[in-house]
């Protein structure tokens, strides 16, 4: 295992949706093929993983990591509406929910990792 400090903060986005049971492969596969591929096009895209609780309901939460945070907020708008609006065409919003943006709570960086 090795110990890794970052010379940059790292901005990280958190998103966390409620997804209808039967819905969530599909959600998964198509937050890949639609946003994932949108936004590995931007400067600054690190990465992304996808978490997923199932105690209560089936909730999926979207760890992105961006270079900067500046990176990550010259992202044009329209793009953005335009991929959310291809994302709940493919999978309907009425199966899913954004119910947080934890980024919006408390802004967290990404500083050092052990791996």
């Amino acid at each position: 295992m090795e110990f890794k400090k970052y010379d940059n903060k790292i901005a990280v986005e958190q998103l966390v949706f409620e997804v209808k049971e039967d819905k969530v492969q599909e959600f998964i596969d198509l937050d890949q093929q639609i946003w994932t591929k949108e936004l590995e096009k931007w400067p600054g895209f690190l990465g992304k993983e996808v978490w997923i609780c199932e105690e209560k309901t089936m909730k999926i939460m979207t760890t992105v990591y961006w270079r900067s945070l500046e990176e990550w907020k010259s992202i044009d708008h329209e793009k953005l509406v335009e991929t959310d609006k291809k994302f709940k065409e493919a999978l309907g919003s009425e199966n899913f929910e954004l119910i947080r943006e934890l980024h919006k709570e408390n802004q967290y960086f990404k500083i050092a990792e052990y791996s």
